[in-house]
């Protein structure tokens, strides 16, 4: 690790985090997760970024809390979602 641990990792996150995620649900769950489906992001914004980008189609409904987090009312305005707001 040292120096390397603050510098910029690949996209999926830091790999031994990754391995280490994976041996843990090897060792408490016994479940054979591969580390390429492990994804580690960076915040919840990347997270909901990347979650929208995947699995929501433009046009589609989502429910958004109120008081809500400004960037993810802006994300999903970005994705052309119809925003359902729940107080």
């Amino acid at each position: 690790m040292g120096r390397d641990v603050l510098q910029y990792s690949s996209s999926e996150g830091f790999s031994g985090l990754r391995e280490l995620i994976a041996k843990r649900y090897h060792d408490k769950k016994n479940l054979e997760i591969p580390v390429a489906d492990i994804l580690i992001t960076n915040g919840s914004q990347q997270g909901l970024d990347l979650m929208g980008k995947t699995f929501l189609n433009e046009g589609d409904d989502v429910v958004i809390e109120e008081p809500h987090i400004w960037g993810q009312f802006r994300l999903f305005l970005f994705l052309d979602l119809g925003l359902i707001r729940s107080f």
